[in-house]
């Protein structure tokens, strides 16, 4: 309830959903008699990533102590480890791009609002939520400007194959791109699409969100650096970007075969050669 103005929709109905898994355990007792043990206890118990139950329980307790209901700096939740998730930036191949863009042109042929949409996410890096959410409105040349997104304000940059799927959406008097005022029923039309185009791809568990990891993998391909995926995928934080460095190993066994060479020239790396002994000619033969 306190914290509902500076939440966005999204957020709160996460938290909410989460607390669900609270209430029950820890809704009966005063919040200050809440020990490290309890929260442990409850914490092994879960299944899967904690670390957003472990984040809003400690948020829980930061609030109490900003109450004055429990004793500063008594937060159990301090310095227990989390289960991280196991994110890696999924690789999607030449040859998964061109399953995709066949099993598109068969279920989704433009300008079908769900094929456009998966383009989109396709060629861009952005959220699905963004282009979900997408507006005439936002589109500025070369580039598509929001307002908001779940890091804040963001730029999506627009090369020439995102435009051309933008100039072939036809103009309706929704303020919408991808979709209309009926956001659930596009959703369900967008997963009822993705799966079809996933099935007859040969990607059977590939998710939409894929499609961004897949424009990462692609950008590490080109040898881009962290800091430009970063922006061109809208991480708030370099750290998130990481999650896609596992797939430079490639590119820095050649970066640094490159740089050892150009050092190996003044730096000679083998292995002398044996000195031979000097051999005395003959001593001509006596008269």
């Amino acid at each position: 309830k306190h914290s509902r103005n500076r939440w966005k929709a999204r957020t709160h109905a996460s938290v909410t959903r989460i607390s669900r898994h609270l209430i029950p355990i820890f809704g009966a007792k005063p919040i200050a008699s809440i020990g490290r043990t309890e929260v442990a206890s409850w914490l092994g118990g879960l299944k899967g990533c904690t670390i957003w139950p472990l984040c809003i329980m400690s948020s829980v307790m930061k609030h109490a102590e900003d109450l004055g209901i429990r004793p500063p700096g008594s937060n159990p939740c301090a310095g227990m480890r989390r289960k991280k998730t196991r994110f890696a930036g999924r690789h999607l191949g030449a040859d998964d791009y061109g399953a995709l863009g066949r099993a598109l042109r068969k279920h989704c042929p433009m300008p079908n609002p769900a094929g456009a949409l998966l383009r989109f996410v396709a060629l861009t890096g952005c959220r699905r939520s963004e282009a979900f959410d997408l507006q005439w409105d936002n589109l500025h040349g070369d580039r598509a400007v929001l307002a908001d997104s779940k890091t804040g304000p963001k730029t999506i940059w627009l090369g020439t194959a995102a435009r051309a799927v933008l100039d072939a959406m036809p103009r309706t008097d929704g303020p919408w791109i991808f979709r209309d005022e009926h956001r659930a029923r596009r959703l369900t039309e967008l997963y009822k699409a993705w799966h079809a185009v996933t099935a007859e791809a040969g990607l059977e568990g590939l998710r939409v969100h894929d499609l961004r990891h897949g424009f990462a993998s692609v950008g590490i391909s080109m040898k881009m650096d962290l800091p430009t995926i970063a922006g061109l995928l809208g991480h708030a934080d370099i750290a998130t970007t990481n999650g896609y460095a596992h797939l430079r190993s490639g590119h820095l066994s050649e970066a640094v075969a490159r740089v050892a060479a150009r050092i190996a020239g003044p730096l000679p790396t083998s292995p002398p050669e044996p000195l031979l002994p000097r051999l005395r000619p003959p001593k001509p033969a006596a008269a």
